[in-house]
């Protein structure tokens, strides 16, 4: 699979975001600079898989023509747009622009406030707008439903979700378990490759992980500095440096994640924790 970002900006701030979102992060990434990131990929890739995720997709004013470029480049791959669900009645091009380039809405779940359910559950009212929701399948985190023709995926992330680092803020610390290979084995993003600023890298946490560090000047502190000179894989690396980045399971980075994660039943999402 390969995930890429729309918005490193969010309108949540999940304690523990694996993605770093829950920072005050602003930047949202037009189509033209989104395209260019992937296009020389496209020549060379064929995943299963585009996520096309955050942060939260739906403050990018321009999701509709970012989802149409990447049905362009990909046209084989299937392709999910995730969103936190808290700005669909928003939207009204979803529907068309799913349904024309056969595109999976996945809305993520992300915990058990009473204030956050009541917005959620006012804002999923849009779909009704649709059609009649048809369940298709259900596993024990997600429900996947038939709404007029467009996929509708509902994900529950609590007992899914779960830190990849210590601490918050400037006090954040890696996982010293020392243990890559178990760290890899229970990664949930270990079959997602990450797209960022053209780039190829393993992961959402290490993807982004320059970004945070910067923010708190962390990058020259013993515990970060070496992850911190992570480089991803240039679209103008040679095939055998392709297939082995391809290829390659655990490496050092995963030393940074935990070996044995505590699964999160539920988390804060709307204030920034530092402690």
């Amino acid at each position: 699979m390969l995930d890429v970002h729309l918005a490193n900006a969010c309108n949540l701030h999940c304690d523990g975001c694996n993605h770093w979102s829950n920072y005050n992060f602003k930047e949202i990434f037009s189509n033209e600079t989104l395209y260019e990131w992937a296009e020389p990929w496209s020549k060379r890739l064929n995943p299963e898989r585009i996520n096309l995720l955050g942060g939260e997709p739906l403050l990018n004013k321009e999701c509709e023509q970012i989802v149409n470029t990447y049905r362009k480049l990909f046209p084989k791959s299937v392709i999910k747009l995730f969103t936190n669900g808290l700005l669909l009645s928003k939207q009204q091009w979803l529907y068309n622009c799913l349904k024309e380039n056969n595109t999976v809405l996945v809305i993520t779940f992300h915990s058990k406030n009473k204030i956050y359910k009541t917005k959620l559950k006012k804002e999923l009212q849009f779909l009704q707008t649709w059609g009649k929701a048809k369940l298709t399948k259900e596993t024990w985190f997600r429900r996947v439903y038939d709404i007029k023709g467009i996929e509708v995926e509902i994900r529950y992330m609590s007992g899914h979700w779960y830190k990849t680092y210590k601490g918050n803020g400037i006090n954040a610390i890696p996982y010293t378990d020392n243990n890559p290979l178990k760290s890899w084995e229970n990664c949930i993003s270990k079959d997602s490759m990450q797209l960022y600023n053209g780039n190829l890298f393993k992961c959402g946490p290490i993807a982004y992980l320059n970004d945070f560090l910067d923010k708190y000047n962390l990058k020259s502190k013993p515990e970060w500095n070496p992850y911190s000179k992570y480089n991803g894989l240039n679209p103008t690396c040679t095939e055998d440096e392709l297939d082995k980045f391809l290829k390659k399971e655990e490496e050092f980075i995963c030393n940074m994640c935990p070996a044995n994660p505590e699964k999160m039943n539920d988390k804060e999402i709307f204030k920034i924790k530092e402690k």
